[in-house]
């Protein structure tokens, strides 16, 4: 099965499935239809600080549950969604050089490049630099699967926020900003923090 990284890339780039399912194990079980209402549970309806850690458990489990749902259909592979998006942003790059832009395992990255070429997605070419190394990049038809890919999930992220006004989606996509950067600067000590925790008697 190719591993998809839902979320770990997207904050330290790290953090393990094994890491994530004791963050969503651990955390506080609150549901509800919007962030937003998860983290009110103050009594003045107003979000405490405190609050963060429990939102951030919900959106982890969500996350969680949606990467297991991707593998429910009888298919053994899927496509490496972020390699994908990594192979358009940065252009032909070696399968070392996709790996450490991902902070993803060199074996992992290079089995999920090889999946991308056996469907046609990918090709292999010399580096016109230095004719010894190979390039790796998206074929015609993997740019147009990664264009209807992209389109579906900004589908879906839109009906998510549909209710939301401009303002509120600023808002929002600034302070996520600030917390990915924050969390990414910690991200060694927070790992720190989970290994100790993890294995103390």
């Amino acid at each position: 099965m190719t591993n998809i990284t839902l979320l770990s890339d997207a904050t330290t780039g790290r953090t393990s499935d094994t890491c994530t399912a004791q963050l969503v194990s651990e955390g506080n079980k609150m549901t509800g239809p919007r962030i937003a209402d998860a983290a009110t549970s103050s009594t003045s309806g107003v979000p405490e600080p405190e609050d963060i850690p429990g939102v951030m458990m919900t959106l982890m489990r969500q996350l969680v549950r949606t990467k297991q749902q991707l593998f429910q259909g009888g298919h053994e592979e899927s496509l490496p969604i972020q390699l994908m998006f990594a192979m358009r942003k940065h252009g032909p790059q070696r399968s070392g050089e996709l790996a450490a832009i991902l902070h993803a395992d060199p074996s992992t990255v290079s089995r999920q490049v090889a999946l991308l070429v056996r469907t046609g997605l990918a090709r292999r070419e010399a580096d016109p630099q230095d004719g010894r190394a190979i390039h790796v990049v998206l074929t015609a038809a993997g740019v147009q699967r990664l264009g209807k890919l992209r389109a579906a999930v900004d589908g879906l992220f839109e009906t998510v926020v549909k209710d939301w006004t401009s303002q509120e989606r600023a808002v929002f996509v600034e302070l996520l900003r600030r917390y990915i950067d924050n969390f990414a600067a910690r991200g060694d000590d927070l790992i720190a923090t989970l290994a100790e925790v993890a294995t103390a008697p």
